[in-house]
């Protein structure tokens, strides 16, 4: 019975979804920019230790300092991270023998991950997880992670000069006519029944 499930599940694809105390549920692990847009994003089971996917996402990632919460706070992290040439800016856990010290105003930072986590919970399918498969909730994500930077992108629009922002004004009602136009199109193929 158990080989079966395993081949159910395999033949569906990967669902990251775990049990925990709330029962079963989903952990986002982000890595975000110095501007607060997401970088890179892994989902795991609720039950998988966040520090086990600090490594993978921060491969390759070029970086003066990295900022993150207690849960990083291996000894293991601090010393990859500062062998990749940055400065490990996390607040020691309470259970550690020796105190390290770390930038308090660096890690002020960090704020911009709770940031992009919260604009994130604004759309329902992301923060309620109604997909089964993690590659569409990945996908999911990446379309809203999409959605915000242009939120940000438009909000840095507005402090241009006038010039500037009545050209790029015009390039997006170009996009946003182009998107609604195969959108129109693609509403008619779908009632032709030709899906």
């Amino acid at each position: 019975m158990e080989q079966r499930l395993s081949m159910l599940c395999t033949l569906g694809g990967a669902q990251a979804i775990g049990r925990s105390r709330g029962g079963l549920t989903t952990k986002l692990h982000v890595v975000v920019e110095a501007l607060g847009n997401l970088a890179r994003w892994r989902l795991t089971a609720g039950r998988a230790a966040d520090v086990t996917e600090a490594e993978p996402l921060l491969e390759g990632i070029p970086a003066e300092a990295v900022a993150a919460d207690k849960a990083y706070g291996s000894q293991a992290l601090i010393d990859s991270i500062t062998r990749r040439g940055a400065q490990a800016v996390i607040p020691p856990r309470s259970i550690r023998t020796e105190l390290g010290d770390f930038d308090r105003h660096t890690y002020k930072g960090r704020n911009l991950v709770e940031r992009l986590l919260r604009r994130s919970k604004h759309f329902r399918r992301v923060a309620t997880r109604y997909d089964k498969l993690d590659r569409r909730c990945e996908a999911f994500i990446a379309i809203a992670a999409a959605w915000i930077w242009l939120a940000y992108c438009q909000h840095r629009v507005e402090r241009l000069p006038i010039q500037r922002q009545r050209l790029l004004k015009e390039v997006h009602a170009k996009i946003r006519r182009r998107s609604q136009s195969e959108h129109g199109r693609r509403r008619t193929v779908v009632r032709d029944g030709a899906c």
